[in-house]
């Protein structure tokens, strides 16, 4: 009987053996299964979530490097270059309010320059002509635009030298009582036009 119970609790030691190994077994092949299906679906969110990342990047990168300045005093927004230094003076060269955004070694755009005024849109217009002509400066095109429902003119400017300056363009509009004057470079000229809203 002796001999019955021992083998009994050989027989009983062996199973649990063999269970506890069948267990680990089991155990194992389900975490590998896990980890290669966390594996392969954390591939896809990635994937799934950098592409839109980099899409919203492409999109508003170059918007990153803009922002919007208000004047609330002379009632208009507009868009211009971040990293640029603001300049203002008033009632200088026929205006009542002249504000500069002048490049820096920081800024990766041109400047921008508006300028508001007390006359109408034909005397501005004049006045920009002659002004810029005695600067030396060329007219190259000059067409008539329209700014925030506004009619205005839009002359664009080059430097009769080569090397004595660079190109501009000045978009003029009336809005009574004043006359605002925006220059900047033609590349970024349309940019600037589209950002500019009367308040």
């Amino acid at each position: 009987m002796i001999k019955k119970q021992e083998k009994s609790r050989l027989s009983v030691f062996k199973t649990g053996i063999v269970l506890v190994f069948l267990s680990l077994v089991i155990l194992t092949i389900h975490l590998v299964i896990r980890i290669l299906k966390n594996n392969s679906s954390d591939n896809n969110q990635t994937q799934i979530v950098n592409e839109p990342e980099n899409v919203q990047d492409q999109d508003t990168s170059e918007d990153r490097a803009w922002e919007v300045y208000t004047n609330e005093e002379f009632g208009f927004e507009l868009l211009i270059p971040r990293l640029l230094t603001e300049r203002e003076w008033r009632d200088q060269g026929g205006y009542k309010y002249f504000m500069r955004f002048e490049e820096t070694k920081f800024s990766v755009d041109k400047g921008v320059a508006v300028g508001v005024s007390d006359s109408n849109l034909g005397s501005e217009v004049k006045r920009l002509k002659d002004n810029l002509e005695k600067e030396g400066a060329k007219l190259v095109k000059e067409q008539k635009t329209v700014i925030g429902g506004k009619e205005g003119v839009l002359l664009e400017y080059e430097p009769e030298d080569v090397g004595g300056g660079e190109k501009r363009v000045v978009v003029i509009v009336e809005n009574p009582p004043s006359v605002y004057s925006i220059s900047t470079a033609p590349e970024q000229i349309e940019k600037v036009v589209d950002g500019f809203i009367f308040l």
